[in-house]
């Protein structure tokens, strides 16, 4: 083939900064909200429980709501999700593709012991909390040509994993009025490895204008990450009267240790070039946030709760090689990356359409509406989400209490840091469904 050279340097030159996805170092490490991890009935409320936080699914949500627990408890909590993303680029309009993504998993699973020491109420709870995931997928072809050269390209983005932790929580009532707790997270554990992993192929073919000759190349690469860490939240319930209560948590920033593997092989034409793989041990800065919410007890029915959260993503730090610090949002280094906090607004309810606690049937049926401002990190200004929630569940007294949820959010024209040089951005649809069951037993029981 003619200008075998020529094309060589070429492919390399369109191959790693095409689309957003360059040769860089690191990964598009999509951790960019911070998740309160709950039942469906807080999910229900728009997870606006900062205030509430009473049951064996709220541990993450405000550790010392967890001494409001009156018997001891086990849960579950399973999730659903459906993610489709319009994906556009202004530069090269033939990418736009509309892609979907589907997942489930198992969310969380708690126990809770309330239990009495030297004349003190505390409780003991346990729990396996499934925090981030991973999930996305995108296809897109590519067309590019110049005086020399005119190219195809099928682009196949894959992302999967996961980040889990094992979390010790005990809760102590200070005073009658007032609660705090702890919960410690370990990231790392036997039961489930912190692994995620990104996959990139692509495969192409170009025409020399000058001869028609014509050639093929492809490429796959693969990194995949290992995450290991430990910190702790923080959380006060502080109850005014009946109607009114105050809740305020802390989750503490951490270094996490990262276990980094590359591996890219490159073909052209028929030729399969020596692979490329390289490990490192690298650090990930995950950043400090905190809370406040309110429960306004209306009546004995029906009851609104309300939470304000902020996650200081400029310290959200990755440092290559111990050395080298880069924003994982915008690959900037972090002198030269604007990236701010967010603030997150939510508000939910709860209404009993039937209350029968109190009487020989012993249940109740309650109904939840939520909503919520949601956003993410990105260059000088935060990514705008929205969304709602609602919810319903039964409740056996001292038996069991069954709850179900569906969560909507959406947003429009982010993520364009990701790719401001081909004007980048993303539309957003996120459909969640959530299950939760939590079982009431007498084993340490609380006098």
């Amino acid at each position: 083939m003619k200008y075998t050279s020529l094309t060589l340097i070429i492919y390399i030159t369109m191959s790693y900064p095409c689309m957003g996805i360059a040769d860089i170092g690191i990964a598009d490490i999509d951790i960019t909200t911070y998740p309160d991890i709950s039942g469906a009935r807080n999910v229900g409320m728009g997870y606006a429980s900062k205030g509430l936080a009473d049951d064996s699914t709220s541990m993450i949500i405000n550790p010392g709501g967890i001494i409001d627990c009156e018997t001891n408890e086990f849960s579950a909590v399973y999730n659903f999700k459906f993610v489709s993303q319009n994906i556009s680029y202004k530069v090269y309009p033939e990418s736009d593709s509309k892609n979907n993504c589907f997942d489930s998993n198992l969310k969380q699973l708690s126990l809770v012991f309330p239990i009495k020491w030297n004349q003190t109420n505390m409780s003991l709870g346990f729990s396996y909390l499934h925090v981030f995931d991973f999930l996305n997928e995108w296809k897109f072809p590519l067309l590019d040509s110049n005086n020399i050269l005119s190219t195809q390209e099928k682009w196949v983005y894959r992302q999967s994993g996961q980040i889990t932790t094992i979390s010790i929580t005990l809760g102590i009532e200070v005073l009658e009025y007032l609660s705090m707790g702890v919960t410690c997270n370990f990231w790392q554990n036997s039961i489930m490895k912190n692994t995620w992993e990104q996959k990139y192929q692509m495969k192409g073919n170009g025409t020399f204008k000058i001869d028609n000759s014509n050639m093929t190349y492809r490429l796959d690469k693969i990194m995949k990450y290992n995450f290991k860490g430990f910190n702790a939240n923080f959380g006060l319930l502080y109850k005014l009267n009946y109607q009114f209560s105050l809740g305020m948590v802390l989750k503490t920033p951490f270094t996490a240790d990262i276990s980094y593997q590359y591996q890219r092989q490159d073909w052209f034409d028929s030729e399969k070039y020596k692979p490329s793989l390289k490990m490192r041990n690298d650090k990930l800065r995950m950043p400090l946030s905190y809370g406040i919410g309110f429960l306004y007890r209306y009546s004995d029915n029906f009851f609104i709760t309300g939470d304000f959260y902020q996650v200081l993503w400029n310290d959200f730090i990755y440092k290559e090689n111990n050395v080298k610090e880069i924003s994982p949002i915008n690959k900037l280094p972090v002198s030269e990356s604007n990236i701010g906090r967010t603030n997150h607004v939510r508000l939910g309810c709860e209404y009993l359409l039937y209350n029968e606690l109190q009487n020989e049937k012993g249940y109740s049926i309650p109904a939840r509406f939520g909503i919520f401002y949601d956003p993410a990190p990105d260059e000088n200004h935060p990514d705008d989400r929205y969304g709602f929630s609602i919810g319903v569940g039964f409740t056996k007294l001292n038996k069991y209490s069954i709850d179900c949820a569906y969560q909507f959010t959406y947003a429009n024209n982010i993520s364009e840091s990701k790719d401001k040089v081909f004007g980048f951005s993303e539309d957003l649809n996120e459909h969640q469904l959530f299950l939760s069951i939590i079982y009431y037993f007498d084993l340490f029981k609380k006098q």
